[in-house]
């Protein structure tokens, strides 16, 4: 089988990534439109999966931005399976993997496409559309991403949302997380059309003359928007006009309207080194690979319907092409979509009883070690879900304990002189940092904070905010599987879509089948892996991330990794985890702390948590005191050392529902918090735990 020759090549591909505004409309017109025709089009396949690279092979996927069956073999002359393996086989296409055996310089010559099924509206082009239509380029945007309508003669806003420089607008249709749950499709509609009232604030004069009583407004602003309407605008043109541009173009204006997006060869968009020795797409590729998962989901929605998913995914999918089209020709995009907060909430300063967080179920979530973080070599932040504990790892020494309650701990800066928290349950993505100099809650945010993850309680999903500038990055799905590394500047996520600026790691394997020299037991002691033992607690291990020379070291799934060898596994539970700058591994479970040397590997120091934990949050054994009312205290003062400090009136005052219900603790409660708060100071060291390792007491 031999390879078919390229059609029509353009004299210049280049021309198919064109600045919008700048250049040659008239040849870009042409480029693109002789593109989109399936005779004349210069593609040699179509890309059909947003993922780059196979890990932990590094082979490109089929159908991916670097697939070697549409841009040639990666090897000179040697297809995907190896079957065609030599220059005798030139210009053959391999019946089993289906690459041309061509030469590795074929990648910078070969492009490909994404196949938008109801088209989609060029930013290059939108100039050319708007003249047709008596209207600017930045209205025919609008009106392709389902932002404006188009009446016949003139594009229309809805109230309050005329283009401005605030940035990109909602969709007018677009339904709150919480209304998009209901199940009915009669009271969902009935949502739809009432949050788009709400977002018109009235019924707009067009729609109401036109169409009436016989049929729902919402219905036909519904199909007054979309890349579709501006193909039928341009097909209803009058004679002459369509006569006039078809004779200058060699095509009607309905052309206009693209089916195929270019994909330039590999060359072109070549993979960013970044650190740790991993090759990463660069924001042009990042852009392509939303696309093509963008479109993948749209072809579960074609036809005519008009609801509001439907069109809410082909906006999606023109908002994702427009941004990939400004990425190829090198205009930076505002980095937000809708639906993604833009910008820091407020400080908390010194944490207060708003916003709140469940109550916990068991005793022993009370004081369960929720993160740690280094300071320096010998300085390690113990983080509970009420207080912070500053600990010297040498001498097991407490030096600070200070109140964190709902706030959860992400890292410390280079120089070890802030911490850094996010409040996972509040509105909007929260931060709070304190100098640990001056022991005072800062009221802005340091931008040494760098890049941090945080939940982001209006949309269910994670987000990665730069404190730098200020703007938050979703991961593409609701997920607490995150870690810093401890200079701040890298992040991972699982499901992650994009981290501007900032490094992108994916997660290499499925998490069984690997095998690791030595196991880290619960006793706190090394040695081989049991082989009974199937590893660790999946669901709560730990995530830690630091970058040492020019490996990566990886904590997750309950090993150690590093870069993809595993090097330690985790049997135990573990509840958080940090490297140092060095690359030495801090673990604490329910009962310890410990730090590991993973060079040689051994650990060098171990303390117990049985004591602080006792001390600082858990009631004496066997004192009945309600949840609620020990962890409205808790959250109000810190520990209990501060909880003995205030009298039973006060206690008896505090709202134990956590959600404003108004539930006060009431007088019997608080006696029974204050008689547990008796007695209970903070300890001023830790105690090396006894060499038959932990009970199970707590």
């Amino acid at each position: 089988m031999t390879q078919s020759t390229q059609p029509d090549s353009l004299p210049s591909m280049r021309i198919l990534l064109p600045e919008p505004g700048v250049g040659d409309a008239r040849a870009t017109i042409a480029a693109l439109v002789a593109f989109d025709d399936p005779e004349r089009s210069a593609s040699f396949g179509e890309l059909t999966e947003p993922s780059f690279i196979r890990f932990p092979n590094g082979r490109p996927l089929r159908g991916s931005p670097l697939a070697q069956e549409i841009f040639g073999p990666i090897v000179d002359h040697r297809c995907a399976c190896g079957l065609l393996a030599s220059a005798a086989h030139d210009g053959e296409v391999c019946e089993r993997c289906g690459v041309a055996c061509l030469p590795a310089a074929s990648r910078g010559e070969r492009w490909g496409h994404v196949a938008v099924p109801f088209g989609f509206i060029h930013p290059a082009l939108a100039p050319t559309i708007g003249v047709l239509l008596g209207c600017s380029a930045a209205d025919v945007l609008a009106v392709a991403r389902c932002e404006a309508w188009w009446t016949g003669d003139a594009v229309c806003y809805p109230a309050g949302t005329a283009p401005s420089a605030a940035g990109p607008r909602s969709a007018i249709w677009e339904i709150e997380p919480e209304e998009s749950l209901t199940a009915d499709p009669a009271e969902r509609r009935l949502l739809e059309v009432n949050t788009a009232l709400r977002r018109l604030g009235s019924l707009p004069a067009w729609a109401e003359e036109q169409y009436g009583a016989e049929e729902s407004w919402f219905e036909a602003a519904a199909r007054a928007c979309g890349p579709a309407v501006i193909a039928r605008a341009l097909a209803s043109l009058d004679a002459e006009r369509r006569a006039r541009f078809d004779a200058e173009h060699g095509a009607p204006p309905e052309a206009l309207l693209l089916r195929r997006f270019p994909v330039p060869p590999p060359d072109l968009r070549p993979l960013e080194p970044r650190p740790g020795g991993i090759d990463q797409p660069g924001p042009d590729g990042i852009a392509l690979g939303r696309l093509v998962a963008r479109v993948n989901v749209a072809r579960d929605y074609q036809g005519e319907d008009t609801s509001v998913p439907v069109l809410e995914v082909r906006r999606r999918v023109q908002v994702a092409a427009e941004r990939a089209a400004l990425a190829f020709a090198g205009v930076a995009t505002d980095p937000d979509e809708a639906g993604i907060v833009s910008e820091l909430g407020p400080m908390h300063g010194p944490p207060s009883i708003d916003p709140g967080y469940p109550v916990p179920e068991y005793r022993s979530q009370l004081a369960a070690v929720t993160g740690l973080a280094f300071v320096d070599d010998d300085t390690l932040l113990v983080d509970l879900p009420y207080a912070t504990v500053r600990l010297a790892l040498r001498s097991g020494r407490i030096r600070d304990v200070w109140r964190s309650a709902r706030l959860r701990l992400l890292s410390t800066d280079t120089a070890g002189k802030y911490a850094f928290y996010a409040a996972p349950h509040a509105d909007r993505a929260c931060f709070a940092a304190i100098d640990l100099r001056s022991m005072t809650w800062l009221e802005q945010v340091p931008p040494q904070l760098g890049v941090v993850p945080a939940l982001d309680a209006s949309a269910p999903e994670v987000v990665l905010v730069n404190t730098s500038t200020l703007r938050a990055h979703p991961t593409g799905g609701w997920s607490d599987r995150f870690a810093l590394s401890p200079c701040g500047r890298f992040t991972w996520a699982t499901n992650i879509q994009r981290i501007t600026g900032e490094l992108e790691l994916e997660p290499w394997w499925d998490g069984y089948g690997l095998e690791a020299p030595l196991a880290l037991r619960d006793d706190g002691t090394l040695g081989p892996p049991d082989e009974d033992n199937d590893g660790a607690d999946w669901d709560s291990s730990a995530r830690a991330l630091t970058l040492c020379g020019d490996r990566w070291k990886l904590v997750d799934a309950g090993y150690v990794f590093r870069g993809l060898q595993p090097i330690l596994r985790l049997e135990l539970t573990a509840r958080a985890a940090a490297f140092d700058r060095a690359g030495r591994l801090a673990v604490a479970t329910d009962h310890w702390v410990a730090l590991v040397d993973l060079d040689e590997p051994r650990v060098l120091t171990r303390w117990s948590l049985r004591r602080l934990r006792r001390m600082l949050a858990l009631p004496h054994r066997g004192m009945e005191v309600p949840f609620g009312a020990l962890h409205a205290a808790l959250c109000s003062y810190g520990t209990l050392p501060e909880v003995a400090a205030f009298d039973t009136a006060t206690l008896a005052a505090l709202d134990t529902a956590m959600f404003g219900g108004g539930v006060p603790m009431g007088e019997a409660d608080a006696e029974r918090v204050l008689a547990c708060a008796r007695g209970k100071r903070v300890p001023a060291r830790l105690q090396r735990p006894r060499k038959a390792g932990p009970s199970n007491a707590y």
